[in-house]
């Protein structure tokens, strides 16, 4: 019994440890030979239950837990190898419009466009293209298989800047940026600000020949700073000539609030852009076979237990009332043969 019940609790365990690739996909753990150890360890465990189960050591019974482990044992094989063999975990950055190409995949990752009100809600997808092959648009609505490979979203802070100045809009640059006219900023880079870590980015006004430096705030960020920008997300402009580096002037101002600097208007929404994320997980298919065929086996073996259990009790009921009868006869006879 108790080796039973160790299957069984292993065969749960191997069920969760694999299914985490899906609940924490991309998380390196899932790389680690500490990982690997683990899994293999329930797979040793199983396979010698099943050993002596089907040479009927457990009985009936435990011919129904051994299939349950098998199956433990089919979504164990694809944990371990999208574990070891699958690739690391990658995340693909790139601006609003712009392709990135995807060689693992032999694809190519689409970054949708996006206005600063679907920036606000975080509308972006990524469209996945391979050559002669349906496109894979990951979004919002959760991820997408490729065969073994997981494809989600990250979103990560971003701000559609504008900037107008007395005779109207000024053409936005980013000189250092993946694409040089977007007006939307990713914050690939951190910047320590007393004691903690902001995004920051970059562009330029060449029209004025200003470059504008943004720090990220986040709301918890805020809740140091004036109270009209406390606890929302605020960005910080830093203004300078960007031939002499002479600082001119910052502003400070939450999403969509118009912030006056160096006689220039800037105006930001603030939002989120994803980052494609790319990580092994297993494969689906072979994971859901062995996620019922576990289920199968338990819930015959549970289903043979009760009906075990059920005719116990109606044997132990025959037999109390075999014995009443009993009971109740030998008295008569003791009466009839007394004088």
């Amino acid at each position: 019994m108790s080796t039973r019940n160790g299957a069984v609790a292993t065969a749960l365990a191997a069920l969760a440890l694999v299914g985490a690739q899906y609940a924490f996909a991309g998380n390196e753990l899932f790389h680690t030979w500490q990982y690997a150890l683990a899994l293999a360890i329930l797979a040793v465990s199983l396979l010698v239950y099943v050993a002596g189960a089907l040479r009927g050591e457990d009985g009936r019974i435990g011919r129904f837990v051994a299939v349950a482990a098998l199956g433990a044992l089919i979504a164990l094989a694809a944990g371990l190898s999208s574990g070891l063999l699958g690739p690391d975990t990658l995340s693909v950055a790139r601006v609003p419009g712009t392709v990135a190409p995807l060689p693992e995949l032999g694809a190519a990752a689409f970054f949708s466009t996006v206005d600063p009100q679907a920036l606000a809600n975080g509308n972006a997808v990524v469209a996945v293209r391979r050559l002669h092959h349906t496109d894979i648009v990951v979004g919002r609505g959760g991820p997408k298989f490729l065969g073994s490979i997981l494809l989600f979203l990250d979103p990560r802070p971003a701000a559609y800047v504008e900037a107008t100045g007395a005779r109207g809009r000024l053409t936005i640059t980013q000189p250092s940026g993946s694409s040089f006219l977007s007006p939307v900023l990713l914050f690939s880079e951190r910047q320590s600000i007393a004691g903690e870590q902001h995004p920051v980015d970059a562009f330029a006004l060449p029209g004025r020949g200003l470059t504008v430096k943004v720090v990220y705030f986040f709301p918890s960020q805020t809740q140091r700073l004036h109270a009209r920008v406390a606890g929302v997300p605020a960005l910080l402009y830093d203004v300078f000539e960007t031939s002499t580096q002479r600082p001119l002037g910052i502003g400070l101002g939450t999403s969509g609030e118009p912030v006056d600097v160096a006689a220039v208007r800037l105006r930001a929404t603030v939002g989120t852009y994803p980052a494609l994320v790319i990580a092994s997980a297993p494969h689906p298919i072979a994971f859901a076979m062995g996620c019922v065929l576990a289920m199968l086996g338990l819930s015959a073996a549970l289903a043979f237990l009760v009906k075990d259990h059920a005719g116990v009790v109606e044997a132990v009921r025959h037999e109390e009332q075999h014995r009443d009868r009993e009971h109740r006869v030998r008295p008569r006879h003791q009466e009839s043969e007394t004088p």
